[in-house]
């Protein structure tokens, strides 16, 4: 709202809150604006109304009823509304009124005008006037509305991306279109006819229906059928109320060639300021809301230059929906650029993913960053025996749940071809992922995010294992979650580099904030990083980021946190940790446990590691002696090493990790020295 209209609607704010506050002195004598209480029929009334209509349209409506001049048979009144949709849409507005009786009081009549500004779903301001008059007895009401736009009558919002309706092609894809929506406030009006079918004491039931008409846009025409029942009268119980007057159930349902069929329902509380005689017949109808529209002004126009979304490389996206298992390989098979499955599909073999292509089952971000709600709970189930994805190059995995039996793997890729760039991310699965890449003309990327890995109750398992034979890879773990019941020698993020005929670079960039958990078991491994020379030429892990990662073991012995090592044996491995910094680690029982094992020249010479910039990390152990804070151990070969860059000032290893026990074994150097 602008700062004018923050000015005007402060103003009408505060006239009403002085005209309420002045409606309710008690015994006055004034018989002029605000006539004498002995007399006065009809005061102020504060109206709250909530109702359920769906979850994007529910609304509450709040309006303050305040009567300036009055008689028993006539009030000038002002009323001021705000009501706000759940899905952000809402109308601010105030009027002014006239209502009057006839001589013996079987006719209401009234008028009224007012201002408006509607604040819609996407955030356009508009503004209105209003122009309304309205006739009721006892058995009948109408009442009729003119509209009228005040501000810009058309303006352009955002673009927004939509899948279109239509296929493309004969293996029934579909394309994403863009398209620029222009919104027009209308000049409009409504018609409203109802008949009071039913009537007791508290309860009241209205049929009828309505009209409403404006240029441009379809006429929307309909019946109407509305029940209001008091739960609560006090004018009715005791003659008078000074605070709360009425609650009461209201539904309304009704059906037009637009919306087709509506309905709401909910509560309203009426609340008085001072003292209300008891009004009967037309009376009561005197101080109720004015009748009108609140948010059919705005007209969309989403066919204004449809352009087609299309690929880095310009070519259309595709969109294959997976309803079952045939249009899941028809999407995968055929190379839609989006696979969006949608429900479960089971006993799947091996699905095979095409290069590029984006698995999906739930929301897809396009990469200007718009989102769309693609699949629907997607869910795939593996056969028995089977591994359940295949990838090929560059493809995305997302908001899906995967399923495989526990020795079987969930996501896997074989040794013949480079994956590229492979995202997983906010993937739920109850089996691990294994990547081996062995082709080292091209680079392996792993994005491995916000992931839920639940793996139950295995043994020699691994949540997400990773062996780079050749090339370099670059990788980001990051805010998952690995979960494992009792068993042994399992390991939550497992990552090698094994040189078989190629120098290789491992990089790590990240393995940050994630949660690893273990039941009962012995010889399991939070992280595993391990860096294995055999053939003659050198390999290179860095891990660039180790921080905030929380593992946690239940009872067992030989467990570590971070099990990291070189071996080599006829060639120089080099591996370096960086940045290992608040991570922290607990176990509840057992012995020969170690928090952070790391070795070089494991099994014989020419490895070394540089641990650089390691702090703040914690561990709770078991009070048996057996059990490590960190275990550095280097080989007897004089090549091999571990050294140890601190980084906290003057503190050693110990000291800067919360004074962590320190044991060394050959080759390691610490600065400072613990």
């Amino acid at each position: 709202m602008n700062q004018s209209m923050r000015k005007f609607f402060s103003t009408i704010l505060g006239l009403g809150l002085s005209v309420f506050s002045l409606s309710g002195e008690a015994e006055t004598k004034r018989d002029d604006l605000f006539v004498n209480t002995d007399v006065a029929l009809y005061r102020a009334q504060l109206i709250n109304s909530t109702f359920y209509q769906n979850p994007q349209s529910s609304f509450n409506n709040a309006m303050l009823w305040l009567p300036i001049w009055q008689k028993p048979d006539r009030v000038f009144y002002l009323q001021l509304n705000q009501l706000n949709r759940f899905n952000s849409l809402h109308n601010t507005g105030a009027n002014l009124g006239f209502r009057w009786l006839n001589t013996d009081q079987s006719w209401l009549f009234g008028v009224h005008t007012g201002y408006s500004t509607q604040n819609n779903t996407t955030h356009l301001d508009y503004q209105q006037a209003n122009f309304g008059a309205e006739v009721r007895t006892q058995d009948w009401h109408a009442y009729g509305n003119l509209y009228v736009p005040l501000n810009n009558a058309q303006r352009n919002t955002t673009l927004d991306y939509w899948v279109a309706n239509s296929r493309n092609n004969a293996h029934g894809f579909y394309n994403i279109f863009s398209k620029q929506n222009t919104e027009t406030a209308l000049t409009g009006g409504d018609l409203n006819l109802g008949y009071t079918f039913w009537q007791a004491a508290n309860a009241r039931f209205y049929v009828g229906g309505y009209y409403y008409v404006a240029s441009g846009v379809n006429t929307m025409s309909g019946p109407r059928a509305q029940l209001q029942v008091d739960l609560y009268n006090a004018f009715d119980r005791l003659g008078h109320s000074k605070i709360l007057n009425r609650i009461s159930f209201e539904a309304m349902v009704q059906h037009d060639n637009v919306y087709k069929t509506n309905w709401y329902s909910g509560l309203t509380f009426a609340f008085t300021l001072g003292k209300q005689q008891s009004l009967s017949g037309l009376q009561r109808y005197m101080q109720v809301e004015i009748p009108q529209s609140y948010d059919r002004v705005i007209r969309s126009n989403d066919a204004v230059d449809p352009k087609v979304f299309n690929n880095a490389d310009g070519s259309p996206l595709t969109v294959g929906y997976a309803d079952d298992v045939a249009s899941l390989h028809n999407a995968v098979n055929n190379k839609a650029t989006i696979v969006a499955v949608r429900g479960s599909l089971q006993n799947l073999d091996t699905v095979t993913l095409q290069d590029d292509q984006v698995l999906t089952g739930g929301n897809y971000q396009l990469s200007n960053g718009v989102t769309l709600a693609l699949g629907k709970k997607g869910q795939l189930i593996a056969a028995s025996g089977q591994d359940l994805i295949q990838v090929g190059k560059n493809n995305r995995i997302e908001n899906i749940t995967l399923a495989a039996d526990s020795n079987q793997h969930v996501i896997v890729k074989d040794l013949q071809t480079s994956y590229g760039t492979l995202t997983i991310n906010n993937v739920t699965a109850n089996a691990g992922v294994n990547l081996k890449i062995a082709d080292g003309s091209k680079t392996a990327n792993l994005l491995f995010t916000n992931n839920t890995f639940n793996m139950g109750k295995v043994s020699d398992q691994r949540a997400l294992q990773v062996t780079l034979n050749a090339g370099t890879g670059q990788f980001d773990i990051s805010n998952n979650i690995f979960i494992f019941g009792e068993g042994d020698s399992n390991q939550g993020i497992a990552l090698t580099s094994d040189i078989i005929g190629d120098d290789r670079t491992f990089n790590i960039d990240a393995i940050n904030n994630n949660v690893i958990q273990f039941a009962d078991g012995a010889q399991n491994a939070g992280i595993r990083l391990n860096v294995v020379d055999d053939t003659g030429f050198t390999g290179t892990m860095t891990l660039r980021s180790m921080q905030n990662n929380q593992i946690n073991f239940a009872t067992g012995n030989n467990n570590y946190a971070l099990n990291a090592n070189v071996s080599s044996l006829s060639a120089n491995g080099l591996m370096a940790l960086n940045n290992m910094i608040n991570n922290h680690v607990s176990y509840i029982a057992g012995n020969n446990n170690t928090a952070f094992f790391i070795s070089a020249g494991y099994t014989i010479g020419n490895g070394t590691v540089v641990i650089n910039t390691v702090n703040s990390n914690r561990v709770s152990l078991p009070s048996d002696a057996t059990n490590q804070g960190f275990q550095l151990a280097a080989g007897d070969d004089p090549s091999d090493s571990i050294i140890v860059m601190v980084n906290t000032g003057d503190e050693g290893l110990s000291a800067a990790n919360n004074n962590m026990s320190v044991v060394t074994a050959g080759h390691v150097t610490l600065n400072p020295k613990a």
